[in-house]
């Protein structure tokens, strides 16, 4: 259930940065390279972020890199809409979009190591594929339609951010909440045998 929560909160967030070109396009009326560079960015810095993710969890921890990049995240994706909807410009769209790829990429690429590395062997895939496939299906093929309908019933084009929010929060505490699985936060410190006897010079 928690990885179900995870994966929800990281469905969402992928898909609503995927919508952004045509957030750009069709609701802040940019131009049309502006709103395509958005996919090229997101899709470039997250694959960049995913590796940098699996790497920083092996020596840091997968708590750390999940909790910590993904609270980064939740902070930022406000103002960062708030940003781009003001600015209208081709830096904001494109720093704002790489930024919160970044973060989001991070979290998810030591999630993934994390979830595999909790789960037993002998069902590892099976369960891996099906909560995968539950979010993407249930969450992935909502999010866009809901975020468009919701722009389009609040005129307000600040809508995504709020979806975007409240599925990042409830990600975020299921992180949280997840168990530490990396090596080096498990290993146990070698302690020296106490020899009962002060050291000679």
């Amino acid at each position: 259930m928690l990885a179900l929560a995870i994966f929800m909160g990281g469905t969402v967030a992928t898909y609503v940065l995927s919508y952004m070109t045509t957030f750009a396009r069709s609701t802040l009326h940019m131009g049309t390279t502006q709103s395509f560079s958005a996919t090229l960015v997101n899709g470039f810095v997250g694959i960049l972020a995913s590796l940098a993710g699996g790497l920083l969890s092996d020596l840091y921890g997968r708590r750390l890199l999940m909790v910590g990049s993904r609270g980064l995240f939740l902070i930022l994706a406000y103002p960062i809409f708030l940003l781009i909807v003001e600015q209208r410009s081709t830096t904001a769209l494109l720093l704002g979009v790489g930024t919160l790829s970044i973060l989001l990429n991070i979290s998810s690429g030591a999630f993934y190591v994390a979830f595999i590395e909790v789960l037993p062997k002998r069902v590892r895939g099976g369960i891996f594929a099906t909560v995968y496939a539950t979010a993407i299906a249930v969450f992935g093929g909502t999010t866009q339609p809901l975020i468009a309908w919701l722009i389009e019933v609040t005129h307000n084009p600040m809508a995504p951010a709020w979806y975007l929010l409240l599925a990042s929060a409830i990600s975020l505490v299921a992180m949280y909440l997840m168990v530490e699985s990396a090596p080096v936060r498990l290993a146990e410190p070698i302690v020296p045998p106490d020899p009962g006897f002060p050291p000679t010079a």
